[in-house]
């Protein structure tokens, strides 16, 4: 899985490269949330960490997982718990 930045998920998502949005239940550490974008070349998509290098983005709740769905352009996501 490749971690992107917000402003390129944006582009991706424009471009019409993102097919899905999913959001995934995470328990190692803080036991929050993991957002995952599937693309049409079935290229898996992760929400990169604003402060750490290579790191995904953790939510506490699924309505700030879909709050950042919704700002790339996504209606709607997959819920995997």
């Amino acid at each position: 899985m490749k971690c992107v930045e917000h402003k390129e998920l944006v582009t991706l998502f424009d471009a019409g490269a993102l097919k899905s949005a999913e959001i995934h239940y995470w328990a190692v550490g803080n036991h929050g949330y993991r957002v995952e974008f599937v693309g049409t070349n079935k290229e898996r998509y992760g929400y990169k960490a604003q402060r750490q290098t290579n790191h995904l983005r953790e939510f506490k709740s699924i309505d700030a997982a879909m709050s950042a769905i919704g700002k790339i352009g996504f209606k709607t996501a997959t819920i995997h718990i």
